[in-house]
């Protein structure tokens, strides 16, 4: 009599196909998570492009005004006078920058570590050096002693800016929500501080001089020949102490006019035509703005 035996199959394989599932179920929550966010990201970043086509009704004008852009993108204004040209200008500067002129200002001003992480970067040592150096207080007494004129130029500009945060504050640029937080409203001094900031920019020595300074109250004015010696380089004199040296004692300054034969002939004029040009000839009573794609141009401030 034959006897069988029934044995229960192997559950030796079933531990590694459970990870192997898990695993390709990671995989597609990490593919599905990158998909959500990156449409999220596609459709936050295109919602907030400005507007280049079609007709924005912005409260505060005192006349239409027409904005062009060129093939590069860049805005040329049009405007019956001077207020409504600086308020579009300062609209259409925050419809391509407002992030980065909220940063510029705050970058200035030491003010850039109440929204970023100040463990994450150098931000709080950098806000230190700008408060001590307190250029948003001198920005605001610069903008309360600006002329009447002037100043009504800096505060129509805030207000383009100011309208451009009121009418998308729900649809902000994709940096406000990453960062999530909201632009405080633009003052005319903000637009000052950003200039002082050029300037601190475009002379980084100033903390050289400084130390400079400090040393030569503690040393000698030999050890400090030592320290900063002389070059010898001829180049080294004022601008002008060449010619200065190298002119005649007995030279005399040249008449504005030549005499000849008793008649004075009066020195020759610039005949050359000057040409004015514009990009619309037939708007020639308007003010014409070509805003430059930096992120601020104004008068009075160099453009950054």
């Amino acid at each position: 009599m034959s006897t069988s035996t029934i044995i229960a199959p192997s559950n030796a394989r079933r531990p590694g196909r459970i990870v192997l599932r898990v695993i390709l179920l990671l995989v597609l929550l990490v593919v599905l998570l990158v998909a959500g966010v990156s449409i999220w990201f596609y459709h936050a970043a295109h919602a907030s492009l400005p507007q280049v086509d079609g007709t924005i009704a912005i409260p505060g004008l005192k006349a239409p005004v027409e904005v062009v852009r060129d093939a590069h993108g860049v805005p040329h204004i049009s405007a019956a006078n001077l207020e409504d040209l600086f308020f579009a200008q300062g609209y259409t500067v925050a419809q391509d920058r407002l992030w980065q002129i909220d940063m510029a200002r705050r970058y200035v001003g030491g003010e850039t570590a109440e929204i970023l992480p100040a463990s994450a970067g150098p931000w709080l040592k950098h806000d230190r050096q700008q408060r001590i150096l307190r250029l948003r207080s001198v920005a605001e007494g610069v903008a309360q002693r600006l002329p009447a004129r002037d100043r009504a130029f800096f505060e129509a500009y805030a207000r383009g800016v100011n309208a451009f945060i009121a009418q998308h504050r729900d649809n902000l640029p994709i940096e406000f929500r990453v960062l999530r937080y909201t632009p405080t409203p633009w003052k005319p001094s903000d637009s000052i501080l950003i200039g002082l900031g050029m300037s601190q920019l475009l002379n980084p020595q100033y903390d050289m001089e400084y130390w400079r300074e400090k040393i030569g109250t503690q040393l000698s004015p030999e050890l400090m020949a030592d320290l900063y010696p002389a070059t010898g380089d001829p180049h080294d004199h004022p601008p002008g102490d060449e010619a200065e040296q190298a002119k005649p004692a007995n030279a005399a300054i040249k008449p504005a006019a030549i005499r000849t034969s008793g008649i004075a002939q009066p020195e020759e004029k610039n005949t050359t035509p000057q040409i004015k040009t514009c990009s619309r000839p037939n708007r020639r009573a308007s003010h014409t703005s070509s805003v430059a794609t930096s992120f601020i141009s104004l008068p009075f401030l160099p453009a950054i």
